[in-house]
């Protein structure tokens, strides 16, 4: 796949005047879902693998230090988070029902008591698009609230190994970027805002992410509910800061998750293009256990797709970077994708033990 980049620079009105445009035109309808980010504090441009679309970054004025008040909800049944679809006009009837059934998964998966906006839109490029907040949050109060929020044996496993303080031990950065139902999910303050921005795909909606799908094309290759699912995983909170070939000073809190080997942690860009990015070096891969379990690999190099996505596998997995089409994935449980969620600040349903009954994780 080839791609050609258009940067450009526009005047924002309400906010601090920076907004950065990335177009990427994908020439294989193969590629899927994309992501774009904005920014809270520092600009930034992340790169999405849903091309042909737009990334965006702005720079509004700073928010006030967020408040913490952890909440954990350790209830047996998924009744916890929310999500709330809003469709355009232009979604019709059945793609509803199949973004309403991905809602359902979340709601029966995740106990975490919050509510999640989305807007969800038709489009005619790519697969698929996600657009999102992104604050910028002290480390330190990420980790203690993740800490605080720990519920599953996962979630143990990852305190363990991500280690709080006043700088991240991604790159030893005062900060670190939650988005906003992540840092919600854990009782920051990171609140749902207005998309009322220049050239904005959803600008009458207020949320937590606004998703664009091409339910053609994604239906045309059997991956539309695998599409939703994508975007909602990254508007919850999935997704690498790095872009192309360069390494933010600011990483996502998904990154405390990206390992190069054993003790060795993976954050940097890759000026390679050569597939499979990720099992090849520099590698990257997703482990809670401090690098000793590979759990999926990333999509690690500048190939114009997202460094927080999965490599291609036979059979596609939901966050993979790109499809070959070889199944039309769904998530479970036992998924990375959820279990990467679990460990940045959702609590999943856990397995009732009976009197007596011995379990193992």
């Amino acid at each position: 796949m080839t791609a050609r980049t258009r940067r450009f620079k526009r005047l924002l009105p309400l906010y601090t005047p920076l907004i950065l445009i990335l177009i990427h035109c994908g020439l294989s309808p193969e590629s899927v879902n994309a992501q774009s980010q904005i920014a809270r504090v520092a600009p930034r441009v992340i790169s999405s693998s849903s091309g042909p679309y737009s990334t965006m970054a702005l720079e509004p004025i700073s928010p006030p230090p967020p408040l913490v008040t952890p909440q954990v909800n350790r209830s047996g049944t998924g009744t916890g988070l929310t999500i709330i679809p809003t469709f355009n006009a232009n979604i019709d009837a059945t793609t509803q029902t199949v973004i309403n059934n991905a809602v359902t998964f979340y709601r029966n998966t995740f106990t975490t008591n919050i509510t999640v906006n989305i807007e969800f839109h038709d489009m005619n490029t790519g697969f698929g698009q996600s657009t999102v907040f992104v604050f910028s949050v002290p480390y330190s109060t990420y980790c203690t609230a993740l800490s605080a929020n720990a519920t599953s044996p996962d979630d143990t496993t990852a305190i363990v190994n991500t280690p709080c303080g006043s700088t991240n031990p991604i790159n030893s950065s005062a900060n670190i970027g939650v988005k906003s139902a992540n840092g919600r999910a854990l009782g920051i303050d990171t609140p749902e805002e207005s998309f009322n921005f220049m050239n904005s795909p959803c600008p009458t909606f207020t949320g937590s992410g606004c998703i664009g799908l091409n339910v053609t094309t994604a239906n045309n290759f059997g991956v539309l509910f695998a599409t939703v699912e994508h975007e909602i995983d990254e508007v919850l909170g999935l997704g690498s800061a790095l872009n192309g070939t360069t390494t933010p000073a600011m990483p996502f809190t998904d990154d405390l998750f990206r390992w190069q080997s054993s003790s060795v942690r993976s954050y940097s860009a890759n000026a390679s293009t050569t597939n499979p990015c990720g099992v090849s070096t520099p590698a990257a891969f997703f482990s809670i256990d401090g690098g000793k379990t590979d759990l999926d690999d990333f999509n690690n190099c500048a190939n114009g797709l997202d460094y927080g996505d999965w490599i291609t596998h036979t059979p596609s997995q939901v966050q993979d970077a790109l499809s070959n089409g070889t199944a039309s994935p769904s998530l479970s449980i036992k998924s990375a994708e959820v279990r990467s969620l679990d460990v940045i600040g959702y609590d999943i349903v856990l397995p009732k033990r009976r009197h007596g009954q011995l379990t193992s994780q």
